[in-house]
């Protein structure tokens, strides 16, 4: 017999992808705030450069809240 695995998040194997799983998520790596936001690993290593997001660094790793890069888009959106 084959063993079902399921995710804890939902009985519901089709929402229990990674994808969904990201919408949980508050602290990004600078890869991943790259893809949240649409934008290049450069731009988002510019904007730490610059000052305009605060990373958290946990060794030699920028943790990026997900709040801090709403707030930046928004910032963004509201100048353009």
């Amino acid at each position: 017999m084959p063993v079902v695995r399921r995710s804890l998040l939902s009985s519901n194997p089709t929402l229990a992808t990674s994808q969904h799983q990201d919408c949980f998520k508050r602290g990004y790596n600078v890869r991943e705030a790259a893809k949240y936001t649409g934008v290049s690993v450069w731009q988002v290593r510019q904007w730490i450069k610059d000052g305009e997001l605060k990373p958290a660094v946990i060794g030699n790793k920028h943790i990026l809240d997900k709040v801090a890069l709403d707030a930046l888009l928004d910032g963004l959106f509201k100048s353009a």
